[in-house]
């Protein structure tokens, strides 16, 4: 399996309609590191959450909320083209003190 670990802030966050029990979140995650010349490179990732972890991230996740997302990659056939995208297994919410301590190293 494909797992990976990744972090960012919640860009967008939508519900989308499904069918019978099943319950469909979609996020776009931004992703933010400094590449070797020292500049801030901005990464976004489509994340998908089902089920109860799609419950639980419309209640609780807001556009602008920082999150660790433990998941893995999935590939989707959209007409000719093959998205990678990532599916959550987990999130975990950022607290606001390492956000700050973060923002202050960025700048």
């Amino acid at each position: 399996m494909n797992e990976l670990f990744l972090s960012g802030t919640i860009l967008t966050l939508v519900k989308t309609p499904t069918t019978g029990d099943t319950s469909h979140v979609v996020c776009q995650l931004r992703h933010s590191h400094r590449n070797r010349q020292q500049q801030v490179m901005h990464e976004t990732y489509t994340v998908h959450a089902w089920n109860r972890l799609a419950g639980w991230a419309v209640q609780t996740l807001k556009p602008g909320a920082r999150v660790y997302v433990k998941g893995y990659l999935t590939q989707k056939l959209r007409g000719d083209v093959v998205m990678t995208e990532v599916t959550a297994a987990q999130f975990f919410v950022q607290p606001h003190a390492v956000v700050d301590a973060e923002n202050q190293l960025a700048s």
